[in-house]
C-alpha cells in the first residue's frame, strides 16, 4: 500500500494546507488539550486530544483514505500520533514538525 507519511516545516504545512483547503477530503486536526485549543488554533482544525481516554478510540474511526494534516504544541505529541496513524495504514498524513508554536513564531494566523 503507498503511503505518503511526511513531516512538514511550517512553510511546506501551510503551502500544502491552503493547496488542499478546498478538497473536502482534507482534515485538520489539533491533536492539543481542550484548554490549549481554545487558546489559539489553526483555522479550520477539529481536535482530537491525545491525552484524551478515548484517543485510541476515536483514531481508530477516522478515514484512512482521506488527506490529514495534524499539530500539536511543538511536534511532540504530533510525532507519535503521526507514527501510529502509519502503522495503523492511513494513506497520507502530513505532520507539522515543530508545531503550532514554530507556525505562530513564523508569522502564521493563529484563530
Amino acid at each position: 500500500m503507498d503511503q505518503k507519511i511526511e513531516n512538514l516545516s511550517s512553510e511546506d504545512f501551510f503551502k500544502l494546507l491552503e493547496e488542499n483547503q478546498k478538497n473536502k477530503d482534507t482534515v485538520l486536526i489539533d491533536c492539543r488539550t481542550l484548554p490549549e485549543f481554545n487558546a489559539g488554533k489553526i483555522k479550520g482544525a477539529v481536535i482530537l486530544d491525545f491525552y484524551a481516554p478515548d484517543f485510541h478510540n476515536k483514531l481508530s474511526t477516522l478515514n484512512k483514505d482521506k488527506k490529514y494534516f495534524i499539530y500539536c504544541r511543538t511536534g511532540s505529541r504530533s510525532k507519535i500520533m503521526l507514527d501510529m496513524m502509519q502503522r495503523s495504514g492511513f494513506k497520507e498524513v502530513y505532520n507539522l514538525a515543530y508545531g503550532i508554536v514554530d507556525w505562530a513564531q513564523c508569522g502564521y494566523p493563529i484563530d
